[in-house]
């Protein structure tokens, strides 16, 4: 999807139900964006050389069912960050508890996400002449040096959660949802948001969500969310899911969300 500042997301996923032994999960998601002068204090106005930086995530995930009311799952991420000639790994897990009371349509979840490695920059960007007696007569304007850049914690986030079904029957479903965030590298904040499905016999589900993010948290640039998605039958127990999301992010603009879904 398009984020802020001409930014770009691509998500890919496929998720393999194994019968009685949970289900298994792989994702690929890609961050992007076009390309960018090369400047510096000499040549503020740029070189002539463009430069462009991209993040990867590759991830494997597993869920299952310990007993009818409570669920567990675990993902182990590749994280890797790119600027240029310059790169940075890292590694990093998310665990996550499901809970499904004895209250109809009333779940509580919890999850810690990016527990992990610290990631660092490298690469031949960093190496540069390096004159080590600027002061004195010779050859030491071209003695090789590097940057040792500095390392960086993941952001690591613990959440917990509570969703509700109020509204179940043949022709609708309300479903809302609030979390709360405590981060490593922010403020503690809360997301609610609200989901009414309609379902259309011999054809679907129509779906009209909306919600508020970061609530209470200091200064925060997010506003209010809202969207809708489309889920149509085929096959029997198959079914073709489109959705529509749109973000508010404050000074940093508007973002717009798509996903296509295919299950099989």
């Amino acid at each position: 999807y398009n984020w802020f500042l001409d930014i770009k997301m691509d998500y890919l996923a496929l998720i393999l139900p194994l019968t009685n032994y949970g289900t298994m999960g792989f994702a690929f998601n890609y961050l992007h964006m076009g390309e960018m002068e090369v400047t510096t204090t000499k040549d503020p106005e740029g070189t002539g050389e463009k430069f462009n930086a991209s993040s990867y995530i590759g991830q494997f995930s597993y869920g299952v069912n310990l007993t009818d009311r409570f669920s567990l799952g675990l993902s182990v991420k590749y994280i890797r960050e790119i600027i240029w000639n310059s790169h940075a790994d890292g590694v990093a897990i998310d665990i996550g508890t499901l809970f499904r009371t004895k209250v109809e349509g009333l779940n509580i979840g919890m999850s810690i996400s990016n527990y992990g490695t610290r990631m660092q920059f490298d690469g031949i960007d960093s190496y540069q002449p390096i004159d080590i007696s600027e002061y004195e007569a010779g050859n030491y304007g071209d003695v090789a040096g590097q940057f040792r850049t500095s390392q960086w914690e993941l952001p690591l986030i613990f959440r917990i959660g509570v969703a509700l079904k109020p509204i179940a029957n043949n022709f609708m479903d309300v479903k809302v949802g609030i979390d709360a965030l405590h981060p490593n590298n922010n403020s503690e904040s809360i997301n609610t948001g609200i989901s009414i499905d309609n379902k259309i016999p011999g054809f679907g589900v129509l779906s009209f969500r909306g919600g508020m993010k970061a609530i209470f948290m200091d200064s925060p640039q997010y506003g209010a969310t809202g969207g809708f998605g489309l889920k149509m039958n085929y096959l029997g127990n198959r079914s073709i899911q489109i959705d529509y999301a749109f973000k508010d992010i404050g000074i940093l603009g508007n973002m717009h969300a798509y996903t296509i879904g295919l299950s099989f």
